[in-house]
């Protein structure tokens, strides 16, 4: 599918919004209630923090197609929290 998207404006389009947009407008609100929670800092950067999720995610699953296990599933949300807590 992201082959075909950098073919096809369309198909781009479609991911963009319905895969991508839908996603992180999830974990966006998951981010917000965090924040709203003082899990995180007020001003905490949720762009980026999406970001942070998404790359080892994206890495682990499809690059080198390894399972993400629960322990190192927790690891990362750690860091990510510690990163987005500075």
């Amino acid at each position: 599918m992201f082959a075909e998207a950098t073919r096809s404006p369309e198909v781009a389009a479609v991911l963009r919004e319905q895969v991508g947009g839908a996603r992180r407008n999830k974990v966006a609100a998951i981010l917000h209630r965090a924040v709203e929670r003082g899990e995180l800092p007020a001003g905490t950067d949720i762009e980026l923090g999406l970001d942070f999720l998404a790359g080892p995610l994206y890495w682990r699953v499809s690059i080198i197609q390894a399972a993400p296990d629960p322990e190192r599933m927790q690891r990362l949300t750690d860091k990510i929290i510690a990163a987005l807590a500075i």
